[in-house]
């Protein structure tokens, strides 16, 4: 998957028009935290189709019972269907990849549970509808989703029961999900002109 995206990024850039850098919440109803912050950068070319650049999930929790850590990033090209000079709107609809990672761990502090931990690495296939309004031509408002179609992942976790043989302690699985609420998000955006 990454050979296809990485000469089509590269093939972007040489033929970018105006560049775009935004940040804005990301929500997520799948989600144990529901928002988050993102940041990513558009590449406009000359045809008014867009490179979506985005690092769409950062999150770090810690305690002395729990740590949970999540990463993501997408890229997504974005078909314009107005192609208008004039207008202030701006409506695409574009398909990408995410590729993210997952770790949980969970200590506790009473004797009758145990030590758990999860950790998954995996990309997510998505189609992204996008509207922006332009209210300068530096300074645009966009409200976005991403509704995943496929997402495949390896996935591992860890049970330190042991009453459970080895082999049940630790479990590997290739998992894949098709069209799950897991991979729904909205994203409200605001974004500059770098040019």
């Amino acid at each position: 998957m990454l050979l296809i995206i990485f000469p089509v990024c590269l093939s972007a850039q040489k033929e970018a028009g105006t560049k775009f850098i935004y940040s804005g919440l990301n929500y997520s109803p799948g989600i144990t935290k529901l928002i988050a912050p993102i940041l990513g950068f558009y590449l406009v070319d000359k045809k008014k189709n867009i490179n979506d650049f985005q690092l769409n999930r950062l999150n770090f929790d810690k305690s002395d019972i729990y740590t949970n850590f999540h990463i993501s990033a997408s890229y997504h090209k974005i078909i314009g269907l107005n192609k208008k000079n004039d207008s202030k709107f701006y409506l695409g609809i574009g398909m990408g990849v995410s590729l993210y990672y997952k770790y949980k761990a969970n200590r506790p502090t009473v004797t009758s549970t145990f030590t758990s931990g999860s950790a998954a690495i995996g990309t997510v296939l998505s189609i992204k509808p996008v509207i922006n309004y332009a209210f300068t031509k530096k300074l645009y408002l966009g409200i976005s989703t991403n509704l995943g179609l496929v997402d495949q992942a390896i996935a591992s976790s860890r049970y330190d029961n042991p009453i459970l043989t080895a082999e049940q302690q630790r479990v590997t699985t290739f998992d894949t999900n098709i069209w799950g609420l897991s991979n729904l998000n909205f994203d409200l955006t605001l974004g500059f002109n770098i040019n």
